[in-house]
């Protein structure tokens, strides 16, 4: 179990490579970089991590656990409720999200999350890439529509894709 100290160094840690991510790729960031915008030492991030692909993978890990889970049998209104819940875990978790969507393969993670069947995986893997694409451009403002708008565009979207 880990202590409190621990725990936050990790936190300090993950919320450095958040904030570069949002700058630059994944590959471009330096274990140094890292933890002089945690205000940490080298042998801190050593501690924990054995590198920066290790920290960005524990990141991925909380985001995927964290994030809501979508059940593609649920009718249109627990569609609607679900999708509401992710979109506003993503849009609290905004630079979160926009770090995974640029330096990550989040979309075939994501098109498995719910995948039973190989069909499910097949639509899952095409509809994964314009979802996210939708509300990454929607969440940095490049989309002028309300969260309601959004929500209904893709509930409906989901509806088609479920009756394949």
């Amino acid at each position: 179990m880990e202590n409190r100290r621990v725990k936050m160094s990790k936190r300090l840690l993950k919320e450095s490579l958040i904030e570069l991510l949002n700058e630059k790729n994944l590959d471009k960031i330096s274990i140094t970089e890292v933890c002089v915008k945690a205000d940490l030492n080298r042998s801190t991030f050593y501690q924990n991590y054995i590198d920066i692909i290790e920290l960005y993978e524990d990141i991925e890990e909380d985001f995927l656990f964290n994030v809501p889970k979508y059940n593609r049998d649920s009718t249109t209104i627990e569609l609607k409720e679900q999708y509401t819940k992710f979109i506003s875990y993503l849009i609290k978790n905004k630079l979160l999200f926009n770090a995974i969507v640029k330096n990550s393969s989040i979309v075939d993670t994501l098109a498995t999350i719910s995948s039973n069947t190989q069909k499910d995986q097949v639509l899952g893997l095409f509809a994964s890439p314009g979802f996210l694409a939708v509300l990454h451009k929607w969440i940095n403002g490049e989309l002028a529509m309300k969260e309601a708008e959004i929500v209904d565009y893709i509930v409906k979207i989901a509806d088609a894709l479920n009756k394949i």
